[in-house]
């Protein structure tokens, strides 16, 4: 590795190299929570440069000649256009085909490299670049002739594209292998909860007389629970200033952008491995995986009392959660408090399940290791690839 200027490099438009096709304005009432052709909202593209598929689905009926250039495929890129996520950029990564809604945009590459596209669009830079553009409204918003009007420097040799992209896409690559292995841990631990716990769960559901030694105990009494604070959001900001904010769009992917300077209690602040439910609309349920940050409003936070329960009270609490999600339906969305967490019981095991317990969280700990690699291995990519992109750096 040297460090060159590199020679022949062009000052274009993103228009001159890639196509932007903003998604289709799909009816609303044709819309379902499950089962389907997943429908990518701006919500869907995750801090951490990814595309999560929660959220809602399209009947296969839909498809027809003219929603069908709207399906979007594994190595995809996507823009969101509006509101608080304007400006997000993430690859599907999915090998499951999905529908683009609108208000996101999909940049599909035309004479230029497409890892080198990649690595233009996905980063912390252009990301701040784009939501710049999208600023200055009560609603941030973009189009795409506006997307199309950005301009970059790149290198004119596709050969030389290549090659700058090939290092930025090998943290890529490890950061999916990563995540790869992340999946599957959750998978082994599901599979045990099942094997082990599921019974003594629907037994719980029915209200039926628990086996002996076992015990039902209020989730209250296993876990402290904390509400977020109503933070003002003047003091919100992109520009890494005061600590980041765990807001309910971040606990998908376990990372946060925005951060605050607003001084608050320590007993609002978020650690590695935290459990965390967004308490609107989808409620989300994850352990937090960034540096600390700070519990913002209709985010809860779980922390078991016994940490040899810490892998599988977050397992007892998907069914409730996700029961309440399916049954709290209000005009627009759906609300969880506090009240409803108060009627959520945990069947505590007796001792003899004691090893079990610890397996999971070995599993869980392995998970977060992971998880915690991503988030190091995102830094050092993200300050490698400026000096790359700009020539500073030139790899032969």
């Amino acid at each position: 590795m040297t460090t060159k200027i590199v020679q022949q490099w062009n000052k274009v438009k993103l228009g001159d190299f890639a196509n932007i096709l903003p998604g289709f304005a799909f009816k609303s009432s044709q819309f379902k929570k499950d089962n389907g052709i997943p429908v990518i909202k701006i919500k869907n593209i995750t801090d951490d440069y990814g595309v999560s598929l929660d959220g809602a689905y399209l009947d296969g009926g839909v498809l027809n000649k003219k929603t069908r250039k709207f399906l979007i495929e594994y190595g995809d890129i996507l823009v969101a256009m509006t509101g608080a996520t304007a400006g997000k950029v993430g690859k599907f990564k999915s090998r499951q085909k999905a529908l683009l809604n609108q208000r996101v945009a999909k940049v599909s590459p035309k004479n230029i490299d497409p890892d080198y596209l990649w690595v233009l669009l996905g980063n912390k830079d252009t990301v701040g670049m784009l939501y710049r553009l999208a600023d200055g409204a009560a609603q941030p918003n973009m189009s795409g002739g506006q997307i199309e009007n950005i301009e970059f420097i790149i290198p004119a040799s596709k050969q030389e594209q290549k090659i700058i992209a090939g290092k930025i896409v090998a943290y890529d690559d490890l950061i999916e292998n990563n995540t790869r292995r992340i999946q599957v841990l959750e998978q082994m631990a599901q599979a045990i909860y099942t094997e082990h716990f599921a019974t003594i769960e629907e037994i719980m559901v029915e209200k039926k007389k628990l086996p002996i030694g076992w015990k039902a105990e209020n989730l209250y009494n296993v876990a402290d629970i904390k509400m977020g604070y109503a933070f003002h959001a003047n003091q919100f900001n992109k520009g890494q200033k005061g600590l980041r904010t765990v807001r309910i769009r971040d606990i998908p992917s376990g990372v946060a952008a925005t951060y605050t300077t607003e001084e608050v209690d320590s007993s609002y602040h978020v650690k590695k491995g935290d459990f965390l439910i967004g308490m609107d609309g989808i409620f989300h349920m994850n352990h937090w995986q960034d540096e600390d940050a700070l519990l913002v409003q209709r985010v809860c936070r779980i922390r078991p009392k016994n940490e040899k329960m810490k892998a599988y009270l977050a397992l007892s609490l998907v069914k409730p959660i996700k029961h309440f999600e399916a049954t709290l339906m209000g005009a627009t969305v759906a609300h969880l408090g506090s009240r409803h967490l108060k009627e959520v019981f945990i069947a505590i095991p007796d001792s003899s399940f004691d090893q079990k317990l610890e397996y999971l969280n070995m599993l869980l700990d392995t998970k977060l290791q992971y998880s915690y690699q991503n988030q190091t291995l995102r830094k050092t990519r993200d300050l490698l690839l400026p000096k790359l992109v700009t020539g500073e750096i030139v790899v032969k």
